[in-house]
């Protein structure tokens, strides 16, 4: 059998929700050929996902040569252009007509991957903490500087993202040499975001503020913690302080498709617009009032579980 894939989503959403459903369409049909059709943008994609083995190809396309191409195959799913209220994990599913199931997930490395990993690494001493450089998408810029600064407080932290150069190698990094490096830390923080979910996949434990959209949706919380054993192992996420949170979402607008309007994902730009409804304000999505020290106690917290300060 062979089955056309359209993925609609970025690195992250299609290593996440995509890997999980070509899994469960092995699991269904386990002699199906999958094609993945991604936007050029998502050229690249190939190098990360080639080692998982689930596809049989890649091609690159919009929305009309999705449809143009999928009646020369057997069967067609196209993902993420519209995210029902149970999630971006579950959506497929249920356009599919499958009930649910989550599958491990996992990324794949090849031996040069590690070795440059290693070799920015090099004697850095444990605790080593990795993040990114671009945390204010979605979290405010001075409270970015003061968080990343204080986690030096904590171990040696090693800073990720395409523009950053790494010595000693002196070059910027791919997608999964980046992957690579989180992989061989001790913590991963940062922001919901492509990397964040690589360095999941890679089998470290991240703390992360996650996106606006509940945790269903597509979190490391939602999809690997069930397969940690390691109580002091599993992925966190960073939320509001309870006075500051309603805990509703109702900073999200629904639309008439069942869907979430954008933007979903960066509390920069959501606006509450339960407030706005009731005349109180427009006033940014409470997601911007997590503080500096409540992100930074947690990690403190985690690394002294795991007995590593």
């Amino acid at each position: 059998m062979k089955i056309l894939l359209y993925h609609f989503g970025y690195y992250g959403d299609i290593i996440v929700v995509g890997q999980n459903f070509a899994k469960e369409l092995k699991v269904r049909y386990p002699n199906c050929e999958i094609s993945l059709m991604v936007r050029p943008r998502i050229k690249y994609i190939n190098d990360i996902i080639k080692p998982l083995k689930l596809f049989n190809e890649v091609i690159s396309g919009e929305k009309s040569d999705f449809y143009n191409l999928k009646s020369k195959f057997e069967r067609s799913y196209l993902i993420d252009e519209h995210v029902y209220p149970e999630g971006n994990l579950r959506t497929i599913f249920t356009k599919a007509g499958f009930p649910f199931r989550q599958h491990k997930l996992n990324l794949e490395f090849e031996e040069s991957h590690i070795k440059i990993a290693r070799q920015i690494i090099g004697n850095l001493s444990s605790p080593i903490i990795t993040t990114q450089d671009d945390m204010c998408r979605k979290w405010d810029e001075n409270k970015v500087k003061s968080f990343q600064a204080k986690l030096h407080e904590l171990g040696q932290v090693i800073v990720l993202g395409p523009d950053v150069v790494h010595f000693p190698i002196n070059r910027k990094i791919s997608f999964l040499e980046s992957c690579a490096v989180a992989h061989l830390s001790d913590l991963y923080v940062g922001i919901d975001s492509g990397i964040a979910h690589g360095a999941a996949l890679s089998g470290t434990q991240t703390v992360l503020i996650p996106p606006l959209i509940p945790e269903s949706f597509i979190s490391p919380t939602e999809y690997d913690n069930l397969f940690i054993k390691d109580e002091n192992k599993k992925h966190i996420s960073i939320r509001p302080n309870s006075n500051d949170f309603c805990g509703n979402y109702k900073c999200l607008k629904g639309t008439k498709k069942s869907a979430v309007e954008q933007p979903i994902g960066n509390p920069l730009k959501v606006k509450c617009n339960w407030r706005k409804k009731y005349f109180f304000s427009n006033k940014p999505s409470c997601f911007t009032k997590i503080r500096v020290d409540m992100f930074y106690d947690r990690v403190e917290a985690i690394l002294e579980k795991r007995n590593l300060i």
